[in-house]
């Protein structure tokens, strides 16, 4: 699932302002604020790491009829 991140203002869960979101390209629903952009590519690489092994996880279940 693709990801971009977009400057606006947004707020976390914890009540802190932030100016970068992460957001889904097919539908641009917000996914995370952060306060920087170095936070907000890391929190992408991050999703997509997690759907790689996720991904890995399924392949090896399916091939072994679990």
């Amino acid at each position: 699932m693709p990801y971009k991140i977009l400057k606006r203002k947004c707020k976390q869960s914890s009540g802190k302002k932030g100016k970068y979101v992460v957001v889904k390209k097919t539908d641009n629903k917000k996914q995370s604020c952060h306060t920087s952009k170095k936070k907000a590519q890391g929190a992408v690489k991050a999703r997509y790491a997690n759907e790689s092994e996720i991904r890995e996880l399924v392949r090896f279940i399916l091939e072994n009829d679990f």
